[in-house]
């Protein structure tokens, strides 16, 4: 028994603190809201004024509800591939002429197969 028991609850002896880690607490402890009465003003207008905008812009992922049997299988290994490179050029290690191999790999290990499926997908859903 790594606590002692006292009037309030259970106290942790010094062994307890060592084997009983602060990530625990988390386990139950719900969903922090990302919106703030105290600084509507200061965060959460002006944030939401900024998300208003740039919906207007953003472009659907048309390959929503479409499948590809390649994408299924092989789309978290060339979705990796892709962010690796693109992070090895955004911090410095390698440069942005890398990103035409890249797209040959991606190509050759799927893409093109993924394209095509989903082309035919959409297609029949039409």
């Amino acid at each position: 028994m790594h606590y002692t028991h006292h009037g309030t609850g259970p106290v942790l002896t010094a062994q307890g603190h060592k084997e009983v880690y602060t990530s625990y607490q988390y386990l139950a402890v719900g969903l922090e809201p990302l919106f703030d009465a105290a600084h509507r003003t200061q965060f959460t207008e002006p944030c939401h004024a900024w998300e208003k905008q740039i919906a207007g812009v953003g472009v659907g992922d048309p390959t929503v509800g479409l499948y590809s049997p390649t994408a299924s299988r092989r789309g978290n290994t060339l979705n990796t591939m892709i962010n690796d490179e693109i992070t090895s050029v955004v911090v410095g290690r390698k440069d942005v002429s890398s990103l035409q191999t890249m797209a040959q790999t991606w190509r050759a290990g799927g893409g093109d197969t993924i394209r095509k499926e989903y082309e035919q997908a959409d297609k029949a859903a039409k």
